[in-house]
């Protein structure tokens, strides 16, 4: 599994290269993404569970006994809040992940690709008080779709429910519950985190929000097994819900 996960990141992270080079080359363009910055790290993250898995065991194996009680705690309490709040509040409350520690990600070798897919020109926009007024860029967006759907169908053909996963409920499920050891068994690991991302695509095709949908059909069209027929829809909703911790790809 972690073999596969680094897999999809090396190939995001490849292609993530090429595309800065071209843009520099070509349009003069610069990242302002940096490291230390975290505006985009207010956002929901929706990812892959062999992604919130691989973070998991990661937190489990490399953080102390207190820090993985205070960790435990600190998801238990956010996860509350993400099931009772909506994205735009959320954005709002400028509530920051939980996974990040002195302005800077905790797990940035492990970051899921969505959060890998987050690039801006002008940092300082991504600090305004709403979602729309982001300036990610769509070229890495729609690289990390591409590789998520490819990596759901890989996940469902090996067994595994592939269905996306909200990070901090699903962190929850993990860290306080038996979550990652029922997806693990090839069971439903993750009922709670699995609803946010359904409740929220449903409300984006309802005010058209979900612009990449079509693409990311087609991308998906050939998923099977557990979730695979609603890999597409899932998928839409990436165009603006991950998050980046700043630092460079």
């Amino acid at each position: 599994m972690k073999k596969a996960v680094r897999r999809w990141h090396d190939k995001l992270d490849v292609q993530l290269v090429d595309f800065w080079a071209n843009e520099v080359l070509e349009k003069e363009l610069q990242k302002d993404c940096t490291k230390g910055c975290s505006a985009c790290c207010t956002e929901r993250v929706f990812l892959t569970p062999t992604e919130l898995v691989m973070i998991a065991q990661r937190l489990k194996k490399h953080l102390s006994r207190g820090s993985f009680s205070r960790m435990q705690r600190k998801v238990a309490r956010l996860s509350k809040l993400v099931e009772s709040e909506g994205r735009e509040e959320w954005w709002r409350n400028s509530r920051p992940c939980p996974l990040l520690k002195d302005n800077e990600c905790s797990v940035y070798s492990s970051r899921p690709l969505a959060c890998r897919g987050r690039h801006s020109l002008d940092r300082k926009t991504c600090e305004v008080d709403s979602p729309e007024g982001s300036k990610c860029l769509t070229g890495p967006t729609m690289m990390e779709m591409a590789i998520s759907a490819d990596a759901m169908v890989e996940t469902a053909q090996n067994g595994y429910n592939n269905a996306p996963v909200e990070l901090i409920v699903g962190l929850d499920e993990a860290l306080n519950g038996n979550g990652m050891d029922t997806w693990l068994r090839k069971g439903h690991g993750f009922p709670r985190a699995v609803a946010i991302v359904e409740k929220q695509i449903q409300l984006d095709m309802n005010d058209g929000t979900v612009d990449l949908l079509t693409l990311s059909e087609e991308m998906a069209n050939e998923g099977s097994g557990p979730g695979g027929e609603r890999v597409a829809r899932e998928r839409g909703a990436h165009n603006r819900t991950p998050q980046v911790d700043g630092r460079e790809g």
